[in-house]
């Protein structure tokens, strides 16, 4: 490819990064069951829309997967802990095809939330760890 092009195609590409990181938050929650306290608290920390979505019916979930494969969503956050594997696969395989960020977090508290969001993005999110838990080594059995 000349020069010219690829130089055309890395303006394009940086605009479009720009455009992502300066649009407005959209998360998408994946879970076996409603929690609008959470879903208010999750709001509210990461200053994000969030769309919750309640894994246990397969159309649900193929709608829920159509979306995250269009790129309507800036991460999408599963509750590993409450949905079955399939459902989990579902939805990781549509997250990968749009590159769209993917939180596994066991359970849906929101300082377990907070600490997947820290582990599996490095650093992408906001979200502060309150709780004054800090990850040393060996806690995990390792190194």
């Amino acid at each position: 490819m000349p020069k010219k092009n690829r130089a055309d195609v890395e303006r394009i590409r940086d605009r479009i990064r720009a455009e992502k990181e300066s649009a407005p938050k959209r998360i998408m929650v994946v879970s076996n069951r409603t929690d609008r306290d959470l879903q208010r608290a999750l709001a509210k920390k990461l200053d994000a829309e969030i769309t919750w979505v309640v894994g246990d019916k397969p159309r649900r979930l193929k709608s829920a997967a159509k979306a995250i494969g269009y790129g309507r969503f800036t991460t999408l956050i599963l509750f590993t802990g409450f949905l079955d594997h399939k459902a989990v696969l579902v939805m990781v395989d549509a997250a990968r095809k749009s590159e769209t960020p993917i939180v596994r977090a066991n359970r849906g508290r929101l300082a377990a939330v907070e600490k997947a969001m820290k582990r599996d993005l490095k650093g992408e999110t906001d979200a502060d760890d309150d709780d004054g838990d800090k990850e040393r080594p060996g806690q995990d059995g390792v190194g």
